[in-house]
């Protein structure tokens, strides 16, 4: 499945806005999100904000980052690591905070593996 095949997918499941594939470097490989979104700006900080929780994790012997969870007001920004194009990092966007996280990884699972 491509890059953008899966991103359409993956914005199809109930709730979520739009994700973006990127990689460790804070470059976007592709993105479904809407385009008001600065993919770039998104890109760069959420690849550096991985990679430096990433570090603190291994300084306090708790192993390498899998995820992690951005929830504001408005949105719930999601960043897993995956291996879809190589060792990169994949971000989605839920609507509203009252969207259950294993429902999404479930879905996320279904999707990935196609």
């Amino acid at each position: 499945m491509d890059r953008e095949t899966l991103l359409k997918n993956i914005s199809q499941i109930n709730g979520i806005q739009g994700a973006m594939l990127l990689n460790k470097e804070g470059l976007t490989l592709s993105s479904s999100l809407p385009d008001e979104v600065d993919h770039n700006l998104i890109s760069a900080v959420l690849s550096s904000v991985f990679s430096n929780i990433d570090i603190q994790s291994k300084r306090m012997q708790r192993g390498q980052l899998k995820k992690f969870i951005i929830e504001t007001e408005t949105e719930t920004l999601s960043v897993l690591e995956t291996e879809i194009d190589g060792n990169n990092l994949l971000v989605f966007s839920q609507f509203g905070t009252n969207l259950e996280i294993e429902d999404i990884n479930n879905h996320l699972e279904k999707v990935i593996r196609g």
